[in-house]
């Protein structure tokens, strides 16, 4: 909390404040016990400066520093509806889950899955989506969404019991699958489990061996500074040493 400026997040020191930064911290701080009062504090400034109320969507900043951050962000469209719906009262009247639903059916890609702009990791920003669409009051668009994304994991399980031999994405479709309702899965359920199995036996032997892989978080990007003579091209690359990925993997069996 101390960290905060003007009650949000920014990723670095001095890059400013974004929306998908905010609301890391902010559910970080809602699962230590936050109090009410202050959830709805800090997610009415993410609805101030990042709601656009055409669009019905949220954006990462406005502003940016490239054309690449403009319009709606789906990582943090699906974070920020699924926080407010979940603590604010009424956000109907704010939020239509109609659009919601809408567009996260025009971002589903070919490959069944949602991909963010800024996380690299595909599976990580499809639990997000995944678990909006599961809290929402459910009706044909979300059980068709919900089952081809399940579809798609089921199929693209490896033999090893992971995705992509990546405990992020490992872990991410184990917490997707925790969050979908009983009725969905219910003709698959022995399916289901199995599938749940192989995936914490994935996780519980990366524990076990100590081994999480050095893995691309964010997608890399440049800052160009000015001196006095030239400019200055900074180059950016986020990957997790490990320290993500088995902390994902921790949350992931606690939520079987």
């Amino acid at each position: 909390s101390s960290h905060s400026i003007d009650g949000l997040w920014e990723y670095h020191t001095g890059f400013g404040v974004t929306l998908e930064d905010s609301l890391l911290v902010l559910e970080g701080l809602i699962d230590d016990g936050l109090a009410s009062e202050r959830i709805k504090y800090h997610l009415s400034l993410c609805i101030k400066y990042f709601f656009d109320s055409k669009l019905g969507l949220f954006n990462t900043l406005n502003g940016g520093r490239a054309n690449y951050w403009e319009g709606p962000s789906i990582h943090g469209t699906a974070h920020a509806a699924y926080l407010i719906f979940k603590h604010c009262d009424y956000p109907e009247k704010l939020i239509s889950s109609n659009k919601l639903i809408e567009y996260m059916k025009n971002e589903f890609t070919d490959d069944f899955v949602w991909k963010s702009r800024w996380f690299t990791n595909y599976h990580f920003t499809s639990f997000y989506v995944i678990r909006l669409l599961n809290y929402l009051p459910c009706d044909n668009k979300i059980r068709k969404l919900v089952n081809c994304f399940y579809e798609n994991v089921s199929q693209t399980q490896l033999s090893d019991g992971s995705w992509n031999s990546s405990p992020i994405s490992t872990a991410s479709v184990l917490m997707s699958l925790t969050s979908m309702r009983l009725a969905e899965i219910q003709n698959h359920k022995y399916e289901f489990n199995k599938i749940i199995k192989n995936g914490s036996e994935y996780l519980l032997n990366c524990f076990a061996k100590q081994s999480f892989p050095t893995e691309s978080i964010l997608y890399y990007w440049y800052d160009i500074s000015k001196s006095s003579m030239q400019d200055t091209k900074q180059f950016f690359q986020c990957m997790d040493t490990g320290k993500i990925s088995k902390a994902l993997s921790i949350l992931a069996l606690k939520c079987r």
